[in-house]
């Protein structure tokens, strides 16, 4: 049985940000910062992809992925960036597209 993830609020959701590696992998160090996916709830599937900044004094970017499966395969549909789409915005978009799979 899947897993469900907690329905985060706005501001749970504005304080994710990207992770880092615990252990040293692949030819980098531990505590190396790494893009993250953290599931936001309310619509199985949706995620906030936290990728970490190109350089120190930047911020990184975050942008709605709808992770749902197309006829037999697994698929990741962007839904736009954080904050210019809110998470309201981004869970009605990830209903009405499951919608038109479910129902295609």
């Amino acid at each position: 049985m899947p897993r469900l993830a907690a329905e985060l609020g706005a501001l749970q959701v504005k304080r994710l940000s990207h992770g880092t590696i615990k252990k040293g992998k692949k030819g980098k160090k531990a505590g190396a910062p790494c893009p993250t996916m953290h599931a936001v709830g309310g619509v199985s599937g949706l995620c906030l992809y936290c990728r970490p900044p190109a350089k120190p004094p930047l911020v990184g970017a975050r942008s709605w992925i709808l992770r749902t499966v197309v006829g037999e395969k697994r698929v990741d549909l962007g839904l736009g960036p954080y904050p210019e789409v809110s998470l309201a915005q981004a869970r009605d978009k990830a209903r009405e597209i499951k919608d038109k799979v479910r129902f295609a």
